[in-house]
C-alpha cells in the first residue's frame, strides 16, 4: 500500500490494531483495497469505470454500516489535502461517490424490505 493510501486509511479508520489483517478485519481490508485504487486513479488518468469500482468497494462497507450520506462520502473530501494539486479530480470522485452511495443504500433498503415482507408471509 502506498504511503498516500495508508495515510488516507488512517484518517478514516484510525491506526490498525495489532495483528489485524484481511481475515481479522475484513472491513478495513476492503477500505484499504479501495483507497489504494482511488489513489492510483486520482494520480493517474481517473478512469470513471475503474474509479467507480474502487468507490463501490468502499461504499458497500459504509452503506451496510448505516452511516449518513454526508459521513459516508466524507472520506473523499478528507483526501483534498493529500492531493492538493488534484482538487478537481477529488471533487469529481466525490460526486461519483455520492451517486454510488445512494444506489447502495437503496439496494440495502430493498433487501431489508424483502426480508420484512417474507417474515410477514411466513
Amino acid at each position: 500500500m502506498s504511503d498516500l493510501a495508508q495515510a488516507w486509511l488512517v484518517r478514516i479508520a484510525g491506526p490498525a490494531r495489532p495483528g489485524s489483517g484481511a481475515f481479522t478485519d475484513p472491513a478495513r481490508a476492503r477500505l484499504a483495497e479501495g483507497l489504494q485504487g482511488l489513489t492510483d486513479e486520482i494520480l493517474g488518468d481517473l478512469d470513471p469505470e475503474r474509479t467507480c469500482r474502487h468507490l463501490d468497494t468502499i461504499l458497500r462497507v459504509r452503506s451496510i454500516q448505516g452511516t449518513l450520506p454526508s459521513e459516508a462520502v466524507a472520506f473523499v473530501f478528507q483526501a483534498r489535502d493529500l492531493f492538493p494539486d488534484r482538487g478537481e479530480r477529488v471533487d469529481q470522485v466525490a460526486l461519483w461517490a455520492f451517486d454510488l452511495y445512494t444506489r447502495c443504500r437503496e439496494a440495502v433498503m430493498e433487501l431489508r424490505l424483502r426480508d420484512a415482507l417474507r417474515g410477514m408471509q411466513g
